[in-house]
């Protein structure tokens, strides 16, 4: 079977091999098909030359527009500014404005993706907001009015934004996709000579397509589909998009070839099964793994529909005998990182310093070698016997030793009622503290140093937008906003995608053949995302203007799907049998597609549960033990000067383990601090009076 890319390269070499290849641009979905791309063309193209360009659309995109990508987080800085300065109503602190802001964000950029006219939506959406509050002779409320209010002033948002980044010659992908579609005759001008080949698109905003359409027709360029025939024509919908461009581009109705519509039936050997809880499709994954011939494991993928799964599937795999390759994006709130700047935060939130909050800091493994050996230790101890609900930094500095200063101070700072940026400060601080530390032995920390410069990344961009605007104003304000940011925020592994074991995302896995792909968490709300679309533009209005819906979505995950499927030898699916919890739900719609079209039998696997004989804990009562017994009941023992308590009794008959350790032994539970007084203190002191 020829693969897609090699396909490619070859109808390049047959139709286009008098354009010199300093003078050829491909074009791909993402990095990933452009460096296989390279490699490809590399091995087939045999004479001595200078590199074509292997681009990704969006790459293409900003160099037509000369507009570089925004950060969300500057576009919310951004899009505030421009709030404020636009508002005659009440204006939301920064805080509540992240909430809808993000959503606002989104909604501007597809406005700009699909090119919809300003006239055409904003005077819509206010009409449809105003005809939802239409009440008969009555009059509207303040709320009502500032309500509507906002959905008038939309417009003026979203022209105010334009006119912003303009200026700075920076915005969200939609604006750059609006402005490379303004700028195709300039843009034509300057590179008459180029040669565009587009590879292994599918699901292509109103702006790409005319891009895409304008270099085909206007300028020398030519466009290959990854598709099967039984796909089209038969409202399939993986096929959906693709049938779309092939019936109304005027490209193809003045006779262009549609490069490809191939024949080949899916023959892939697809096996299904099914595990109880999310972990359990791990541990099955990385047993059937091991069955895969060590030659075809440069040929293997492991596609993770969840990027929560790529941490236990790491710390599954042996990767001493495996060589493995990620590339997808990790959750930076799934890191260590976060829990330490998550505790430092709750520390500074309520402006005094609560005894767990500084503990939970104080334990945090990132602090542990840079704290001397007895300070953590020391500190909670002194803070559990002298009962302090609240604790001074005078506490905080008795067992602080040179080595601690530095840090203690960081993560203590006196000052009282902190401002957001000297605590931002303290932050990037401390980072650089805890940097220093992990690289004496990098080889070791490599993946926690990735994940301290992400965070290192976020927070210089915080500080210097914060600066730059003062739109926080308190502590518990930025650890709002530092959460909500958080969750678009990922970690991208990127490594040697043509060597060793690939582990990738779904987007990754397209254009590209494998051997042997296995792909996990195959339920609905999953593979596919469902009705998840956060939007402040109604259904209907989107459905009416042509803005992708959750439907658009199902079809570009079934194109994804299918793909990885006709792309490999064998596939081995996985999804998980709970249909309650955070992460149940039903059987993905593809796996019952699948059921359905190829008679394939899911099996379903329960985890081994080993049981492992209980055997009797004894302890052997010798002569040291016997005088010890003794010692305590005739009141000779420093500790027991009273002999055996009645509850000391109580103990031996309900668990005489405990009972050694308390009494033998002298281990007992540490002092913690009571806020209230407790049953067993308040014993205490009853026996206490009465004696």
């Amino acid at each position: 079977m020829v693969m897609f890319l090699e396909q490619v390269i070859e109808d390049y070499l047959e139709n286009y091999a008098d354009v010199p290849t300093e003078n050829l641009i491909l074009v791909t979905p993402h990095r990933r098909s452009a460096l296989f791309l390279r490699e490809i063309f590399a091995k087939k193209y045999r004479k001595a030359g200078i590199s074509p360009e292997f681009i990704t659309l969006d790459n293409l995109l900003e160099r037509i527009s000369g507009i570089k990508k925004m950060s969300e987080v500057q576009g919310l800085f951004e899009l505030y500014k421009v709030y404020k300065e636009h508002t005659t109503t009440e204006v939301d602190d920064f805080e509540k404005f992240v909430g809808w802001g993000k959503m606002l964000w989104k909604d501007f950029d597809d406005i700009d993706q699909y090119l919809i006219a300003y006239k055409d939506i904003f005077p819509y959406v206010e009409a449809i907001k105003e005809v939802e509050h239409w009440s008969l002779g009555e009059k509207l409320t303040e709320m009502q009015e500032k309500h509507l209010a906002f959905w008038r002033t939309l417009g003026t948002y979203y022209n105010a934004l334009h006119k912003e980044m303009y200026k700075q010659r920076q915005g969200y992908q939609g604006f750059i996709a609006r402005v490379a579609y303004e700028q195709m005759d300039a843009y034509k001008r300057a590179n008459e000579e180029k040669l565009h080949l587009f590879v292994g698109f599918n699901a292509l905003s109103v702006a790409q397509e005319k891009v895409i359409q304008y270099i085909l027709e206007e300028m020398q360029g030519d466009i290959y589909w990854d598709i099967e025939k039984h796909f089209l024509n038969s409202q399939h919908s993986a096929g959906y998009f693709i049938e779309n461009y092939l019936d109304k581009w005027r490209y193809y109705r003045r006779g262009a070839t549609k490069k490809w519509i191939v024949e080949d039936q899916l023959n892939t050997k697809i096996q299904v099964y099914g595990t109880p809880k999310q972990v359990n499709q791990i541990h099955l994954l990385t047993s059937l793994l091991e069955e895969i011939p060590t030659n075809e494991l440069e040929q293997t993928a492991i596609v993770l529909s969840d990027s929560d799964m790529l941490l236990p599937l790491l710390q599954a795999i042996d990767t001493n005998k495996l060589s493995i390759n990620i590339t997808m994006g990790y959750p930076l709130q799934q890191t260590p990182v976060h829990d330490l700047i998550s505790a430092y935060f709750k520390l500074y939130i309520s402006g005094r310093w609560y005894h767990k909050e500084v503990k939970s800091l104080l334990e945090q493994p990132f602090l542990s070698s840079l704290l001397s050996e007895n300070y953590k230790k020391d500190t909670i101890t002194y803070i559990n016997e002298h009962n302090l609900s609240y604790v001074y930094k005078k506490t905080l500095d008795k067992y602080k030793k040179e080595k601690d200063a530095t840090i203690i101070d960081l993560l203590f700072d006196d000052q009282k009622n902190i401002s957001v940026s000297k605590l931002i400060k303290n932050i990037i601080e401390l980072l650089l503290v805890i940097k220093e530390s992990l690289e004496k032995e990098d080889k070791e920390n490599l993946l926690n140093l990735e994940y301290l410069y992400n965070f290192y990344e976020l927070f210089n961009q915080i500080y210097y937008l914060q600066e730059k605007h003062h739109f926080v104003d308190s502590v518990k304000s930025l650890y709002y906003i530092y959460n909500d940011l958080l969750v678009k925020q990922k970690l991208n592994f990127r490594g040697e995608p043509l060597k060793g074991l690939q582990i990738m995302g779904i987007l990754e896995a397209q254009n590209i053949h494998f051997k042997n792909v296995l792909l996990t968490s195959m339920n609905e709300g999953i593979f596919p995302k469902g009705n998840t679309v956060n939007s402040l533009i109604p259904f209907d209005v989107r459905a009416n203007l042509g803005l992708p819906t959750y439907k658009e979505s199902d079809y570009m995950y079934a194109y994804y799907f299918y793909r990885i499927l006709q792309h490999s030898e064998k596939a081995i699916l996985f999804y998980n049998t709970e249909t309650d919890g955070l992460k149940g739900s039903e059987k993905s719609r593809f796996i019952l597609q699948l059921l359905s079209d190829y008679k394939i039998k899911p099996e379903v696997r329960f985890p081994e549960v080993k049981i492992i004989e209980q055997q009797p804990v004894e302890i052997a009562k010798d002569k040291q033990i016997i005088d010890k017994l003794v010692a305590i009941a005739t009141g000779g023992d420093p500790k027991h000067r009273k002999g055996f308590s009645s509850s000391s009794l109580t103990t031996y008959v309900r668990n005489p383990i405990d009972f050694y350790q308390q009494q033998i032994l002298d281990i007992r539970d540490d002092a913690e601090v009571e806020e209230i007084v407790e049953d067993r203190s308040l014993g205490t002191i009853i026996h206490r009076i009465l004696e």
